[in-house]
């Protein structure tokens, strides 16, 4: 009996419904030592299953991706077939790529988030002004206006994947935002990206953080993977954020951030 056991413990390929194959167990030991084996079969299974899937998401991830990115990809190209190259609008379409580059490298490390962040306590205000600094030449070149009533507010949190969500909330309010305003406030930890765009029709509104969903707007433009938002919802959750959004079609969209600010252990 031993000798079985051991001789199936060592095999390459085994699973743990090959364990009927065993003999009873005529002792206390023979017992314990198949209860041993089948936990670590189904402790492999798990991981095998959890890596499987893992694996399953990121080629699911990276083929939305590659869609994605073949967008600004091919803009420059055509750009490049031009007699007079736009100089400006190569930048944005470059911006953009670096962008999706950036959503990757985020979307990489989100499977292991909880070991990745670092809480500590900032200004808001700060935050916000840093991430519209890198959308400047989006307001200087589109018919955007942007109205900031931002009142200077610590809350604790991860710099880094706070940034990376409130850069999604506001590259989506300037891209389905042709022309209008764009307004940022706070008020009693409460962060609202409020635009003017086209909105959304009330049967996406629930769904536009399912990963992979677009929405008829996103379908239309032939451009969005939804990517974006489902990763905010995702990193939002492990900073004790809630994510809200209300729309209305041809109106515009306002999302907003609820800071719960639990105890978090500040480095």
């Amino acid at each position: 009996m031993k000798k079985l056991l051991y001789i199936k413990s060592h095999q390459i390929i085994i699973e743990s419904s090959q364990m009927d194959d065993l003999p009873s167990a005529s002792s206390l030991s023979e017992k314990l030592y198949q209860a041993i084996l089948l936990s670590q079969l189904l402790d492999k299974e798990a991981m095998q299953a959890k890596n499987q899937q893992q694996y399953n998401d990121l080629m699911e991830y990276y083929g939305m991706w590659t869609h994605q990115i073949k967008t600004p990809v091919s803009s420059l190209d055509l750009m490049c077939q031009m007699e007079k190259i736009d100089t400006s609008l190569m930048k944005k379409e470059l911006f953009k790529i670096d962008e999706y580059l950036n959503m990757m490298l985020h979307y990489l490390k989100t499977a292991a988030i909880e070991q990745d962040l670092v809480f500590a306590k900032y200004s808001l205000k700060q935050i916000v002004f840093d991430a519209i600094k890198k959308y400047a030449t989006f307001f200087s070149q589109e018919n955007l206006s942007l109205s900031l009533k931002i009142e200077d507010q610590k809350i604790i949190t991860d710099k880094k994947w706070l940034t990376f969500i409130i850069d999604q909330l506001l590259f989506n309010a300037i891209k389905y935002t042709p022309k209008g305003r764009i307004t940022i406030s706070n008020q009693g930890g409460v962060l609202s990206i409020k635009d003017t765009g086209i909105g959304l029709l009330p049967q996406d509104v629930p769904r536009i953080f399912e990963k992979g969903y677009t929405g008829f707007n996103g379908r239309m433009d032939k451009k969005s993977t939804g990517l974006g938002l489902h990763m905010s919802q995702e990193i939002a959750k492990s900073l004790g954020i809630t994510i809200k959004v209300t729309s209305t079609l041809d109106v515009g969209s306002s999302f907003s951030l609820e800071f719960e600010q639990r105890h978090f252990n500040v480095e």
